[in-house]
C-alpha cells in the first residue's frame, strides 16, 4: 500500500470520518466570514473550486496554482477530492449497480466533502493571514451523477439548496474541460485509479458537470482551444482577479452591445439557462481620509509611491427563480501604477441591509435580469437592464469564447466611453450630476480621483 493510500485509509478510520459519514442531521454549511470594516479589514479566507471532466489537468492546476498564491503571501489549503478517498479505500465502483448505492455514495460524499471544507476553513481562520481554500471538486459535482430528483430529494433531506452551497459557498468556480473535449490525443485514465470513462463518457460528464455549476457567479470554464500551458494561465489570471490581484490583461473579458433578438434566438436552442434578478447598489463612501495600502502581493503596487486614484464600493442582491437570494459586496481600486484591484466577499442579508443605509443618493440603484447559460466551450452572461437604460442588454464572455452569430451582437464594447456609456457605474449617475465627477475626490462621489484622471471599470 502506498504512503498516500495509507493516509487515506487511516483518514476514512478516524473519529472525524466516521462521524461524518454517520450524520443524519443536515449538513451545516460553513457561514463565509463577515466583510470588513473600512478601518480593520480581516484578512481574507477566499474558497475556490477546482472541477471540471476527467482528465482535465486537475492535478496539476492545483499544484500550478497552490504554488503561485503561496509565493504571492497566501496561506493555501488544498481541500482533497472526496471521491478518490472513499473509491481508492474499499468503495468499490461495482457498487453503483446496486439499486439506491449511487444516491447513498452521493450523500456521503457531499457529508465528507463539507467536513473537509469546514476543517481547513477552521484552521484558516485561527492563523489570521490571508487565504485560499483550493477545493478538488464542490458540493454541486454531485448533481452530475445523479438525477434530478434524486438530487433535489437530498437537499430537502438535508435541508439544503442549491444557493446555500454554490452561490453563497464558494468565491470563484474553475472548471477545466476534459481533454475528450478539444484534446482527446491526450486522454488517459491510466494517471488516476479512480478514473475509468471511456472518451465518450468523460464528454458526457464533463457537460453535465459544467450544467451542476451554471449559475454560479463567478462560473469559468477554460477550454483546450489551446495548449495546456495557456489553459493553466488562463486559470492563474481568473484566479489572481477573484484574490483581489491587479489584472493588467484585459482579455480575460469581453463585453458586446447585443440586439433584443438575442432572446428569441436563445430560446430556439438546446441551450440550458439560468436567470437571475440582479440589484446592484452603489454605496455613500468619503474615502478621504482612507489609508488602505496597496495589496502587497503584486510587484509593482509594493512601490509605496502607488496611490489609488480612484475607489467605489457597491453591493449585490441576487435572486433566482426559486426567490432564493444571494449577497456580495465588492471594492474597487484604481492604482497610479494603472492597475484595478477588485476585492470582493460574500455577505449575508443583514449586513446588506446596513449596508443599504450608506447608499449613493447620486446615484440609481441598477436593476438587471443576467441570463446564464454555456455554450460549447465558454460560459456567458447577458446583462439585460430592467432600470435604468430600460432594454439594454450587454453580453459578457470569456476572452477566447466564439461569440455565436445567432447573439445579434452589435459591437464589441471597449474603452472608457463605453465604459461609461453601458458600464452599470456609469449607466448608475443620475441625470444631471456632472459626468467628468465620476472619478472625483469627494464625499458623496462613488469614488476618488486625481489629476483629473478618469478611469472607468463596471462590474
Amino acid at each position: 500500500m502506498s504512503t498516500t493510500s495509507a493516509a487515506q485509509l487511516a483518514f476514512l478510520c478516524s473519529p472525524l470520518a466516521c462521524y461524518l459519514l454517520s450524520l443524519r442531521s443536515p449538513v451545516r454549511v460553513s457561514s463565509p466570514p463577515a466583510p470588513p470594516s473600512p478601518l480593520s479589514p480581516p484578512p481574507p479566507i477566499l474558497r475556490f473550486v477546482l472541477t471540471g471532466g476527467p482528465c482535465g489537468g486537475k492535478t496539476t492546476a492545483l499544484a500550478r496554482l497552490s504554488t503561485y498564491l503561496r509565493n504571492l503571501g497566501f496561506d493555501v489549503y488544498t481541500v482533497p477530492e472526496a471521491s478518490t478517498l472513499l473509491l481508492s479505500n474499499g468503495a468499490a465502483p461495482s457498487n453503483f449497480s446496486i439499486d439506491g448505492w449511487g444516491d447513498k455514495f452521493q450523500v456521503s460524499l457531499l457529508k465528507i466533502q463539507e467536513g473537509l471544507e469546514g476543517a481547513f476553513h477552521r484552521l484558516a481562520s485561527a492563523t489570521n493571514r490571508k487565504s485560499v481554500l483550493l477545493c478538488d471538486r464542490g458540493l454541486m459535482d454531485g448533481k452530475a451523477y445523479m438525477s434530478s430528483s434524486s438530487w433535489n430529494d437530498m437537499l430537502v433531506d438535508l435541508d439544503l439548496n442549491e444557493v446555500k452551497i454554490r452561490d453563497e459557498r464558494y468565491d470563484a468556480v474553475f472548471h477545466l474541460m476534459s481533454a475528450a473535449i478539444g484534446a482527446e490525443k491526450f486522454y488517459t485514465t491510466e494517471n488516476n485509479e479512480a478514473r475509468t470513462e471511456t472518451v465518450k463518457e468523460a464528454r458526457d460528464v464533463d457537460r453535465r458537470t459544467q450544467k451542476a455549476w451554471l449559475g454560479h457567479p463567478r462560473h469559468h470554464v477554460f477550454s483546450n482551444s489551446s495548449d495546456f500551458e495557456s489553459k493553466l494561465r488562463e486559470l492563474v489570471d481568473a484566479a489572481s482577479k477573484v484574490c483581489g490581484l491587479p489584472k493588467l490583461d484585459k482579455g480575460g473579458s469581453r463585453k458586446f452591445l447585443v440586439s433584443d433578438t438575442w432572446m428569441k434566438s436563445l430560446s430556439h436552442r438546446n441551450v440550458n439557462v439560468q436567470v437571475f434578478n440582479v440589484e446592484k447598489v452603489y454605496l455613500y463612501e468619503d474615502f478621504s481620509n482612507s489609508n488602505s495600502p496597496p495589496p502587497p502581493s503584486s510587484p509593482s503596487l509594493r512601490d509605496s509611491n502607488a496611490k489609488i486614484v480612484r475607489e467605489y464600493s457597491f453591493i449585490r442582491r441576487r435572486t433566482n427563480s426559486d426567490n432564493l437570494r444571494s449577497h456580495g459586496q465588492t471594492t474597487v481600486q484604481t492604482y497610479s501604477t494603472g492597475e484595478t484591484v477588485e476585492i470582493k466577499r460574500i455577505i449575508n442579508s443583514r449586513e446588506y441591509e446596513n449596508a443599504m443605509r450608506r447608499r449613493d443618493p447620486r446615484r440609481h440603484v441598477v436593476r438587471q435580469e443576467r441570463w446564464s447559460f454555456l455554450i460549447e466551450g465558454g460560459s456567458f452572461t447577458v446583462h439585460k437592464y430592467l432600470s435604468p437604460r430600460a432594454g439594454l442588454c450587454v453580453l459578457h464572455s470569456q476572452g477566447k469564447c466564439e461569440v455565436p452569430d445567432w447573439m445579434g451582437v452589435v459591437r464589441e464594447l471597449r474603452g472608457e466611453e463605453d465604459e461609461r456609456m453601458y458600464g452599470a457605474y456609469g449607466i448608475s449617475l443620475k441625470e444631471g450630476e456632472e459626468r467628468g465627477r465620476m472619478g472625483s475626490v469627494g464625499r458623496g462621489s462613488g469614488g476618488r480621483g486625481e489629476g483629473g484622471r478618469k478611469t472607468f471599470k463596471s462590474s
